[in-house]
């Protein structure tokens, strides 16, 4: 389903996540709660990868999708 957002930044983001929630029978205070503990994890999200066996390209790209996906539900 292609709504406003996704038409003006071509991939889904927070007004999708809160939908989804919605569809999914969670009250919307614990739908954003959810998405707030998300955006805490940051730091320790980076910091695991860096410390992984990956290769420092894969390590770099794992992040930037990351990264990509928090900036989607800002």
């Amino acid at each position: 389903m292609i709504n406003a957002f996704y038409g003006t930044h071509g991939c889904y983001g927070l007004p999708d996540f809160k939908m989804l929630a919605n569809k999914m029978g969670l009250m919307e205070k614990r739908a954003e709660r959810i998405i707030r503990q998300v955006c805490t994890y940051q730091e320790a999200a980076e910091t695991m990868v860096r410390g992984s066996a990956l290769n420092e390209v894969t390590k770099q790209a794992y992040i930037d999708a990351y990264l990509e996906k928090l900036r989607r539900i800002h």
